[in-house]
C-alpha cells in the first residue's frame, strides 16, 4: 500500500476558527462578550481557592479581560501570535510566554464553544474511518494546529465524553502526551505544537483542563469555570501548557520531532492542507520533510491564489522537487482524498 501523510495547517480549520488575518477582530469580539453586563461575575463571592487573597470572581474576570487585551495589542504589533510567541521565547521572557499560552488557550476554547466544528473534519472522518473507528493502515497525520478540531469531530463518532479519551482512540502524540515515549506505529496523529487545553504545574500535576468546558453551553456557568481555571493558573504562575510550539526545545525528554520523523519516514504521498510553510517553522519542516526518503508526490490544497507561493516555499524546504510530482488542488470544499488512499 502507498504510505500517505497529511500535513495540516490553520487553513484546515478556517471554517470554524480565525486565521491570522482574523485573530484581532475575533479577540475583540471575545473581549466585548466578556464585558457585557450579562456576563459580569459576582463582586462579593470568591472562588475559595488557596492563595487567591480573597479576590472576588469579578476581580479575576477583569484580570482575564486585561490579559486578553494585552494579547490583542501584541498580536496587532506582530505578523501573527506565533511570531510574538517566538520572540518571547528567544528573549527568555518566560512569564509573558506562559501568559500568552494561557490567553490563547482560553480564546481558542471560546471559539470552539461558540462555533461548530469545521464540517470538513466530519466529512474526512466519514470517508476514512472503518468499523471500530479504524484508521487506514497506510495513512498518518501531521498537524501544526493547536486547536481541537480533530478531537471534537471524532467525538461524534466515538461518543467519548473527554478529549483525553479521544487522544487514545486517535493515537495522538504530542510533546506532553502520556504516549510520547511509546513505540511509534505508522498511523495516528502527531500534533507538534500540542493542544490548547491543559495547564500543568511543574510537578506535572494538572492545574486545569479547559477542554472539559466544551461540554457546557455558553453562559455565566461556563464563564465561571473558565475564570476559575484562569485564576488557578495565575496563582500557580510557574505552569506549563499542553500548547508547546515545536521550536521550544527546552523540555527535557521530549521526542516529538524525532517521533514525527519516525511516523512519517515511509511517506510516499504527502497531502498539504491549509499550511503555508511559514519561515519560522522552516527548520522543523526541513527536519521532518527531508526525512521522507520515499516521497514521490505532493498534493497542495489551498485557494487558487495561494498555490504558486505555497509550492515555491515547499521547494525551499525540499530542493529535490525535480524528482517529485507536485499537484495543486484549488477546491477547498472538503479535505482532498488522493487516489492512492
Amino acid at each position: 500500500m502507498t504510505h500517505i501523510t497529511y500535513l495540516i495547517g490553520a487553513g484546515a480549520s478556517a471554517n470554524s476558527l480565525p486565521v491570522v488575518s482574523q485573530i484581532n477582530s475575533r479577540l475583540d469580539g471575545f473581549i466585548e462578550a466578556l464585558n457585557k453586563d450579562s456576563n459580569k461575575l459576582s463582586h462579593e463571592q470568591s472562588f475559595n481557592i488557596p492563595k487567591d487573597g480573597n479576590r472576588t470572581k469579578q476581580d479575576w474576570h477583569s484580570d482575564l479581560i486585561d490579559d486578553l487585551h494585552w494579547l490583542k495589542v501584541h498580536s496587532e504589533r506582530h505578523h501573527s501570535i506565533d511570531t510574538f510567541a517566538k520572540k518571547l521565547w528567544i528573549k527568555d521572557q518566560n512569564d509573558e510566554l506562559r501568559k500568552l499560552k494561557l490567553c490563547l488557550t482560553i480564546f481558542f476554547i471560546y471559539e470552539q464553544l461558540v462555533n461548530k466544528v469545521d464540517e470538513r473534519y466530519d466529512t474526512f472522518f466519514a470517508a476514512i474511518l472503518g468499523k471500530n473507528f479504524s484508521f487506514p493502515q497506510n495513512m498518518n497525520i501531521l498537524s501544526w494546529n493547536y486547536d481541537l478540531q480533530f478531537e471534537l469531530a471524532f467525538q461524534e463518532y466515538s461518543d467519548s465524553r473527554s478529549i483525553t479519551g479521544v487522544y487514545n482512540w486517535l493515537d495522538i502524540i504530542s510533546k506532553f502526551s502520556p504516549n510520547n515515549e511509546r513505540e511509534i506505529k505508522n498511523l495516528g496523529i502527531s500534533k507538534i505544537n500540542g493542544s490548547c487545553s491543559k495547564i500543568y504545574d511543574y510537578r506535572d500535576q494538572l492545574i486545569f483542563d479547559f477542554s472539559t468546558t466544551l461540554n457546557m453551553s455558553y453562559g455565566v456557568e461556563w464563564l465561571e469555570n473558565i475564570v476559575k481555571g484562569y485564576a488557578l493558573c495565575k496563582i500557580d504562575s510557574d505552569f506549563y501548557s499542553s500548547l508547546s510550539f515545536a521550536w521550544e526545545d527546552d523540555h527535557p525528554g521530549s521526542r516529538i520531532i524525532q517521533n514525527t520523523q519516525i511516523l512519517t519516514y515511509q511517506t510516499e504521498v504527502l497531502v498539504v492542507i491549509g499550511y503555508s510553510f511559514p519561515y519560522f517553522n522552516r527548520e522543523i519542516d526541513r527536519r521532518i520533510i527531508r526525512e521522507m526518503r520515499h516521497l514521490r508526490k505532493v498534493y497542495f490544497q489551498a485557494p487558487d491564489g495561494d498555490l504558486n507561493g505555497l509550492i515555491e516555499r515547499f521547494r525551499a524546504i525540499r530542493p529535490d522537487t525535480k524528482h517529485l510530482e507536485l499537484a495543486p488542488i484549488d477546491n477547498v470544499g472538503s479535505f482532498f482524498l488522493p487516489d492512492e488512499l
